[in-house]
């Protein structure tokens, strides 16, 4: 027997209540402190051969890389993207000249904020307003005024075969621009 045909149908909400802590940290790091409001209902990601969920809830944003930035690049050599950053770059039109400003490379940083392991559908739906986050969110840059998204990961580890991942990513907001102490 196998589990193949089985369709999950999961529903995920996800969004920041609200910041409790927004301050530097450390040589240059900012640190945040926020409650979420979760109501994931992954009780069907359960089936007979479902041993148990890994659940993660994380915080992603953009950072600069240390690539080169695109204008350090000889014109043949210019690539979209290296191990996974990718350049952007803006266009405008003066006149009959056209002008790209180069971008700094970036990447998404995955910042993991709160995990549980769920072995059955009684644990499988987690709601929680104002539920304050299991790990500190810290960043060795600048994180005022970054937008962010919040994901749900799910790991589904089977009894038998093989293990997958499904996640819901929900558009989070902004960051502070002031410090909350």
């Amino acid at each position: 027997m196998t589990d193949i045909f089985h369709t999950a149908s999961p529903t995920v909400s996800i969004s920041v209540d609200k910041f409790f802590r927004f301050i530097p940290f450390g040589n240059g790091q900012e640190q945040a402190v926020m409650s979420l409001n979760v109501d994931a209902d992954l009780r069907s990601s359960f089936s007979w051969n479902t041993k148990q969920l890994f659940v993660q809830i994380q915080v992603e944003f953009d950072i600069p890389s240390p690539l080169k930035s695109k204008s350090d690049w000889d014109a043949d050599e210019l690539p979209d993207s290296i191990d996974g950053a990718n350049f952007t770059t803006s266009t405008a039109v003066s006149g009959s000249k056209s002008i790209t400003t180069p971008a700094t490379p970036s990447r998404t940083a995955q910042v993991v904020v709160w995990d549980a392991i769920i072995q059955n559908t009684d644990q499988a739906w987690v709601q929680s307003k104002g539920m304050r986050p299991k790990y500190v969110l810290s960043d060795p840059g600048s994180l005022r005024g970054r937008a962010y998204n919040l994901t749900m990961v799910w790991n589904v580890m089977p009894k038998v075969g093989y293990l997958y991942s499904r996640k819901h990513t929900a558009s989070g907001g902004v960051f502070p621009e002031n410090y909350i102490y």
